[in-house]
């Protein structure tokens, strides 16, 4: 059954949120100095500057169907944690959110839409790179409660441990805490 997503009256709207989820998300990059990356000079500049003589090891992990995969409720969480750490006006909150709502048209005029609502953050719309990002930047801090946040790295839905003198068990259970 040929589908497409189709969202002609949020277009701008998306845009309007792309240009306000930037904004978030490097005020809360620079302030946390989490280590999410745009670019992989940015990857490979933290792997020289981070690898020191001794032993290192890595810990790769990738989000699965990143975009699929952000709940309205780990959105919502995200953007409460922005909210902590800077002011972000209502209006602002209402058009990202607004911007999250789609609909699916197929051919034939019939509508498909979420069994629970109209909320999706969709590959290809203006601003979905930009929602997981501040939802990678929240993940970010969280698994800085855990580990030094300047030995983990995220780059879109890839994501790397460095991790220093430490033995196969232990990584393994730093492996399973995450």
């Amino acid at each position: 059954l040929p589908c497409r997503l189709i969202n002609p009256a949020k277009s701008d709207m998306g845009k309007v949120s792309k240009v306000l989820l930037e904004r978030i998300t490097a005020h809360l990059r620079k302030m946390l100095s989490v280590n999410q990356w745009r670019s992989t000079g940015e990857v490979l500049d933290w792997f020289k500057s981070s690898c020191a003589p001794g032993q290192v090891k890595f810990l790769q992990f990738d989000i699965e169907a990143f975009y699929p995969s952000i709940s309205e409720q780990l959105l919502d969480h995200a953007i409460a944690f922005a909210l902590e750490r800077m002011e972000i006006a209502e209006r602002d909150i209402e058009i990202i959110k607004h911007s999250r709502q789609s609909l699916l048209f197929c051919p034939k005029g019939e509508v498909w839409q979420r069994k629970s609502s109209l909320f999706d953050v969709t590959m290809g719309a203006p601003d979905g790179a930009e929602v997981c990002e501040l939802v990678g930047v929240y993940l970010l801090y969280k698994i800085g409660l855990v580990l030094p946040s300047e030995s983990v790295g995220l780059y879109w839905d890839d994501g790397v441990i460095m991790l220093r003198d430490i033995g196969g068990p232990r990584m393994e259970r730093v492996r399973k805490q995450l």
